[in-house]
């Protein structure tokens, strides 16, 4: 579904082989580090970015990554995780990528 979203989207090549690449350049990361981060995580970004190009799939994973960090603050601040605790990253991946969208959407409509 996000092949077919991306391919309406004015993407270059050039860029989409750019964010092909940051994704697998992620998905090594994810298998030399002993899946630090998961397997579906990085198949999913390689995905985005061929679907939307370098720029966005970057911005996304940057986002998702200030969402994470967040979130694991709040839980180890209200002490409900410890530093070995797993937290999932697609859901912030998607938070980022709504967030990416809807400040496209207000920076073109007031900028």
């Amino acid at each position: 579904v996000l092949l077919i979203a991306g391919c309406f989207s004015a993407v270059s090549w050039q860029w989409r082989v750019g964010g092909m690449a940051f994704g697998v350049i992620l998905l090594l990361f994810v298998f030399f580090s002993k899946e630090a981060l998961g397997v579906a995580d990085g198949v999913i970004i390689v995905v985005c970015g061929i679907a939307f190009g370098l720029y966005e799939t970057v911005l996304c994973c940057f986002l998702a990554t200030v969402y994470t960090c967040g979130y694991a603050l709040f839980l180890l601040l209200r002490k409900k995780a410890g530093r070995k605790t797993r937290i999932p990253f697609l859901p912030f991946y998607l938070l980022g990528y709504i967030t990416l969208r809807v400040a496209q959407s207000l920076l073109g409509r007031f900028g």
